[in-house]
């Protein structure tokens, strides 16, 4: 009686068949965790800069502008402004002095939130009006955004739709700033 079996270059081969068949796998599994992380990483991106945007809509939608206080809008990557901001765990709001600054150096890509409370010594654009935006609590500064933002600039449009020149300070506010 003869028993039948494999031979041995018959289980060499289907070794072969099957480790072809687990490293084919192996390089789709690696390649779609690759892109499950780089979706992950793009989604949360989104979402800081959603965050990011959301913060300087809100703020900037209750800019003060009057005869002692002045909005600047310096030049196409930093905006300094008057707005009441949430400053306690309270939940009260005191009007402070704001600024976004963005930095596009290609080596920096920085967006930096400068803000001074009306409490501070430094806040004196009651005082000086033309100079307030240059009054910023150091201590106080929040970079927003490092390395994540590739492009970012402010132009204010008119009632009619036209665009604004703020790159001196003045006692009005444009009728819409688009980030």
């Amino acid at each position: 009686m003869f028993r039948e079996a494999f031979t041995l270059i018959e289980l060499m081969v289907s070794m072969a068949i099957l480790g072809l068949i687990m490293a084919i796998l192996f390089s789709i599994f690696e390649q779609v965790n690759k892109a499950w992380l780089n979706s992950e990483n793009r989604v949360e991106t989104f979402t800081q800069a959603r965050a990011i945007l959301d913060l300087m809509s809100r703020e900037l939608s209750q800019a003060v502008a009057t005869p002692t206080i002045s909005f600047y809008g310096k030049d196409l990557n930093d905006i300094y402004f008057v707005a009441p901001v949430n400053t306690d765990s309270g939940g009260l709001a005191d009007l402070c002095e704001v600024g976004y600054e963005f930095n596009p150096n290609p080596n920096l890509l920085t967006l930096r939130r400068r803000f001074t409370q009306s409490r501070n010594a430094a806040w004196d654009f009651y005082t000086r009006p033309a100079a307030w935006w240059r009054t910023f609590d150091t201590t106080k500064d929040a970079i927003l955004a490092d390395n994540g933002i590739l492009y970012l600039s402010f132009q204010y449009l008119g009632v009619n739709g036209n665009t604004i020149n703020y790159s001196a300070p003045v006692n009005t506010l444009p009728y819409a700033v688009v980030i």
